[in-house]
């Protein structure tokens, strides 16, 4: 029974995030941003979110991703959900590039309605998904470059 509620505690955050147009102010965030899978969800029925182990296999469902950054966006964005249209194996701890979505932009046809997962980038047993956000205050490129240089890492 607690089991039940938990996850049902846990839909609940994701749908609240699923509506999310965060980076949608027109602030200065970039159009794309490299995150981290924390999460992967489907929407079992509408507005109702499930972790996708537990959703079964039936496919046709929307998925959907909890991705944080290593460090804050312009606009204070620490994380997104993001719809992943096409699955391409991705799981928690994967680097995806995720396609922001903007409420007051110029061009609505450029940018996608919602957020988006538009590329697996690293899966999460490589050095590069390893070293992502693992040092605070340094740029993440700088990470990834030292990770790559030292693959005992």
């Amino acid at each position: 029974m607690m089991r039940g509620a938990g996850w049902l505690v846990a839909a609940a955050l994701v749908a609240g995030c699923a509506t999310d147009n965060s980076g949608g102010d027109n602030s200065g965030v970039s159009g794309s941003q490299i995150g981290k899978v924390q999460g992967i969800y489907v929407e079992q029925y509408s507005g109702i979110y499930v972790d996708r182990q537990m959703a079964g296999t039936e496919s046709g469902k929307p998925v959907w991703v909890y991705v944080t950054f290593d460090r804050p966006l312009k606009d204070g964005t620490r994380f997104v959900t993001a719809v992943l249209e096409q699955d391409s194996g991705v799981e928690p701890g994967d680097l995806v590039q995720v396609r922001l979505a903007r409420d007051h932009d110029q061009d609505p046809a450029a940018t996608p309605v919602r957020n988006q997962v538009v590329a697996l980038i690293a899966k999460h047993d490589t050095a590069r998904a390893r070293a992502f956000g693992s040092a605070p205050g340094r740029p993440a490129v700088e990470t990834v470059k030292q990770a790559a240089a030292d693959p005992q890492r």
